[in-house]
C-alpha cells in the first residue's frame, strides 16, 4: 500500500502537513534538520511550480473560451456571407461568381458535373387570398428552383419566379381560370427534368365555363 498520495496536490497537501512536525521531532524520527529544512525547499518550490500550472491553466481555459466565442461568430457571420454568394451565382447563373470567392463549383468537387434530380411531389393549395401556394420535394444539395406556369388563357409556360426553398406562392393566378405548373430544379449551370405538371382550378373557372 502506498504511504503518499499519487495525485499532485494530494502529495503537496501530503508534505505540507507533516513538513513542519518532522522539523519538530527530527531526533524521534531519527532525521536531521538539514533535511527538513531541504524537504521544506522542495517543497516550497513545488508548490509554487504547481500554483503557476495552475494559474496558467486557468488563463488558458480562459483564453480558450474567448477563442471559442471569437470562432462561433466567425463561422457564424462567415457561413452567411458564403449562403448570400452562393444565391447570387445561383440567381444569375453565373459560375465564375463561385470561383471569384475561391469557393467550390457545385456539382464539379470530387466527382463529374451532375444535375440535380427533378422536383417530386409537386402540390399546390389555394391560399385564402386566392393566391397558390406550391411545394415540393428537395432535388438534392446546392440548388435553386425556376417555377413555370401557363394560365388558360396562355398558349404555353413561361417562368413566374425562382426560389432556394421548396415553398413558392403564386401571386398572379387568376380567378375564374386554371394554372398548370412545373418546377425545374438548378446545380451551376446544370438542370433538372421538368416535374410533373400540376393543374389547380381556381375558384369560378366552372361557373364561368358552364355560363
Amino acid at each position: 500500500m502506498s504511504t503518499t498520495p499519487k495525485t499532485i496536490q494530494g502529495i503537496l497537501d501530503f508534505y505540507a502537513v507533516r513538513q513542519p512536525v518532522w522539523a519538530a521531532n527530527t531526533a524521534k524520527l531519527g532525521i536531521s534538520a538539514a533535511q527538513t529544512t531541504q524537504l521544506g525547499t522542495y517543497l516550497t518550490d513545488a508548490q509554487t511550480a504547481q500554483d503557476a500550472v495552475v494559474r496558467l491553466r486557468d488563463e488558458a481555459k480562459t483564453a480558450t473560451e474567448a477563442r471559442d466565442v471569437e470562432l462561433s461568430e466567425l463561422t457564424e457571420f462567415g457561413s452567411a456571407l458564403i449562403a448570400v454568394i452562393k444565391g447570387t451565382a445561383q440567381s444569375t447563373g453565373d459560375d465564375t461568381v463561385y470561383t471569384t470567392a475561391m469557393l467550390p463549383v457545385p456539382g464539379t468537387g470530387g466527382g463529374s458535373p451532375s444535375a440535380p434530380s427533378m422536383p417530386g411531389n409537386l402540390v399546390g393549395e389555394i391560399l385564402n387570398t386566392g393566391d397558390v401556394q406550391l411545394r415540393w420535394s428537395s432535388s438534392g444539395r446546392n440548388v435553386f428552383y425556376t417555377i413555370w406556369r401557363k394560365l388558360s388563357t396562355e398558349s404555353g409556360f413561361h417562368q413566374i419566379g425562382a426560389t432556394q426553398g421548396r415553398v413558392f406562392t403564386d401571386e398572379g393566378a387568376e380567378a375564374a381560370q386554371w394554372s398548370a405548373y412545373y418546377v425545374i430544379a438548378h446545380r451551376g449551370s446544370f438542370s433538372s427534368d421538368a416535374s410533373e405538371v400540376l393543374q389547380v382550378v381556381l375558384p369560378g373557372y366552372s361557373e364561368q365555363q358552364a355560363a
